[in-house]
């Protein structure tokens, strides 16, 4: 089952981040579960290519996507659609 996260449009950051000695820029987001209100805050951070793509559902207004995680560390995909 794919979680279904909550992004809070204002909460978007740059972050520098070091992975095989290389420095890269990756996008942090503030998201909660929408099926849990009590939930705290969590972060959840991706490249410049799926951030557009979140960013574009954002700018239409939707806030909640179902997020799909396809593979693990550098080959990491993520399929993103709103709810």
């Amino acid at each position: 089952m794919e979680p279904w996260l909550h992004f809070d449009p204002e909460k978007m950051e740059p972050i520098e981040v070091e992975f095989d000695g290389k420095k890269y820029i990756r996008y942090r987001y503030t998201v909660t579960d929408p099926n849990d209100p009590e939930q705290t805050e969590k972060y959840f951070t991706v490249s410049k290519r799926n951030s557009a793509v979140i960013d574009t559902f954002l700018a239409e207004g939707q806030t909640i996507l179902k997020i799909h995680r396809i593979g693990a560390g550098k080959d990491t995909q993520y399929v993103i659609t709103p709810a």
